[in-house]
């Protein structure tokens, strides 16, 4: 193989799709080598989605390929490209942004649906451009391809517009981590001890960009753990936000128990004053069944208003997929949810990743 690196991953992906595909990413020339999409992939090589996925984020880990976000033009007879090389921390400003296509002498206003995933290749293959030209000889690839583009590639996929939203740095996760294992220190207080909570809590979910929020706010009745205030809604941003949006509430138990039935009852009678559709339970303990119910209850008694209420925990298990795993936090908390509208039994995060085995 041209690029060593693909070794690491023959046990995932087919064999001869791998092959295929370093030949190809070694040999392509100069003015091909950027816009490279999934879609693209998985059509010239007649692969699952999700196994072209893979094999350009596996690229992009090993530093072989560097991802980027083309934004087209929104009108239907024209979408052409009026941006390109646009990175990952650009594109919460630039999302509901208005302009105007000299092309189609059109105005527009820019949405996940016209953003798109692509790929530039970044490092030159193990080999001597000898090697390469001689391999180009004995099997001459294709010419003359365009950017290949499909729905999937762009943010109108939740998976895809998630990242934009919730991608925290090293520091923010070494952060983190640090303040999770202070979690059982030896505090002098209870409410020291459910500060600490409280604090991570607030930094987990401020990663979340232009979300706000506090520990200190307080009604005439309550006084909040953490109240997050969104300032996203509609079909240009994630589907979590509508249940995030405008705020969202956050009891945290700092506690060696499971939380009751009195948290969730406690928390969903707060919701009944003011315009907060989630709520969360954040606990070092899972919630039990019967507590479970509760939260299923409420939502099967609100389902069919104006106004939502889902209630659902976030506990250890969690902070650890979420904080040591990096699993992203707003897909998380979309497959929470799922679980409690579902009333599923036996589901688990990883059933609702992209399939990227071999076979599939």
């Amino acid at each position: 193989m041209f690029y060593k690196q693909f070794s690491k991953i023959t046990d995932s992906l087919n064999n001869e799709f791998i092959e295929k595909f370093d030949f190809w990413l070694a040999t392509i020339p100069g003015n091909r080598q950027k816009n490279i999409t999934i879609s693209l992939i998985s059509g010239k090589f007649d692969v699952p989605y999700s196994q072209a996925k893979l094999i350009l984020e596996f690229c992009e880990k090993e530093n072989i390929l560097e991802s980027y976000y083309l934004i087209t033009c929104p009108n239907d007879e024209c979408n052409a490209i009026i941006r390109s090389d646009v990175s990952l921390d650009e594109l919460a400003d630039i999302i509901g942004e208005k302009g105007y296509c000299h092309l189609c002498d059109k105005e527009y206003t820019i949405s996940p649906e016209n953003i798109f995933i692509a790929y530039k290749r970044i490092k030159k293959p193990n080999v001597s451009e000898k090697e390469i030209e001689n391999k180009i000889l004995e099997k001459m690839i294709a010419s003359g391809e365009s950017v290949n583009f499909s729905k999937a590639d762009s943010l109108d996929d939740n998976r895809n517009l998630y990242k934009v939203y919730y991608n925290p740095d090293e520091s923010a996760y070494n952060e983190m981590l640090e303040m999770k294992k202070h979690l059982d220190d030896n505090f002098k207080t209870t409410i020291a001890k459910g500060n600490a909570l409280e604090k991570l809590v607030l930094h987990l979910f401020k990663q979340v960009k232009n979300v706000s929020g506090t520990n200190k706010l307080k009604t005439y009745t309550n006084q909040f753990d953490c109240t997050l205030k969104v300032p996203f809604k509609g079909h240009n941003f994630p589907a979590i936000f509508e249940y995030m949006s405008p705020y969202f509430i956050i009891e945290c138990k700092n506690e060696s128990k499971s939380p009751s039935n009195s948290y969730f009852h406690k928390l969903s009678n707060i919701m009944d004053g003011n315009e907060a559709e989630l709520g969360i339970i954040v606990s070092r303990k899972s919630a039990g069944e019967e507590a479970l119910l509760v939260a299923r209850e409420t939502y099967l008694a609100h389902k069919n208003t104006n106004k939502k209420r889902l209630l659902i925990n976030l506990y250890d298990d969690d902070l650890v997929k979420i904080i040591d795993n990096k699993e992203n936090l707003l897909e998380y908390l979309d497959w929470k949810i799922l679980n409690l509208t579902t009333n599923a039994k036996n589901s688990e995060f990883d059933m609702f990743k992209l399939n990227e085995n071999k076979n599939n």
